[in-house]
């Protein structure tokens, strides 16, 4: 079934018009340094109007990111576009993981958490589909989720929030983490860059949740507090692999 463009009146609103420019002006300049005058200008009216005059001009996947609404209905519309590879709903879906978009793409948290949401359950799921069919053959697109490579992701951006940078997007979906985390098998079976990576991040949380008022940053003690000791927690209380299991009593063996 194809998806319908969603309502864009909202676009001709003077007071829309005027917030939408105070955001076009350092996006624009971002946007020159890469790209022809030609390409900026289609941007341009893409970001206020959500029209593209030559698609031949934008690249697949700006439309996503600078389409004018930002919901789960306007991303079905975009996706089904032909022009687009499915290989680019995979490239979003780590993105969105990850939250590597900043304020030129979304305006703010909500958006980012709803892109977050349109490619992931509220929970782990091995396989992930898109929610329309996408390219030239219009095909729903199905990814097997790599648990490893995604809990090391993961945990990297948790280990970067615990240095003092910014609350990541996947902190207000700790369910989706802790699932993962739960789903992990031996950490010895990985690639043995994965799983020193794991084994670092596990004891390195582990060991700070003993530190906590010491080793924490300012910058969002409460935040990087809570998600320490929902760590700690959830090791000590589920029934995660033995090979996690096993990191989490060194540490405490530690610590007694």
């Amino acid at each position: 079934m194809t998806v319908k463009q969603p309502d864009l009146s909202f676009t001709q609103n003077p007071q829309w018009i005027a917030e939408r420019e105070t955001h076009w002006g350092p996006i624009e300049g971002f946007l020159k340094e890469n790209n022809r005058k030609e390409v900026v200008e289609q941007l341009k009216k893409l970001f206020f109007t959500g029209v593209i005059d030559n698609p031949e001009d934008v690249r697949e996947g700006f439309a996503i990111l600078y389409y004018p609404l930002q919901t789960a209905e306007a991303w079905d519309y975009l996706f089904q576009d032909v022009r687009l590879n499915p290989k680019c709903f995979k490239e979003f879906m780590n993105a969105s993981l990850m939250g590597s978009y900043n304020e030129k793409f979304f305006l703010d948290d909500e958006a980012r958490l709803r892109f977050f949401d349109y490619f992931h359950p509220a929970t782990y799921q091995p396989v992930i589909k898109s929610r329309v069919p996408i390219g030239r053959e219009q095909k729903i697109v199905q990814i097997e989720v790599d648990r490893f490579e995604i809990l090391r992701d993961m945990a990297a951006k948790f280990s970067q929030f615990l240095g003092g940078s910014e609350v990541p997007v996947i902190y207000y979906r700790l369910d989706y983490f802790f699932s993962f985390l739960d789903e992990a098998c031996d950490v010895m079976d990985v690639s043995n860059n994965d799983k020193d990576d794991i084994q670092y991040f596990a004891n390195n949380f582990l060991q700070r949740y003993f530190k906590i008022e010491s080793d924490l940053e300012p910058k969002n003690r409460g935040e990087q507090k809570a998600f320490l000791v929902r760590f700690y927690n959830h090791i000590a209380n589920n029934p995660v692999h033995p090979s996690i299991k096993a990191i989490w009593q060194k540490v405490l063996d530690e610590h007694d």
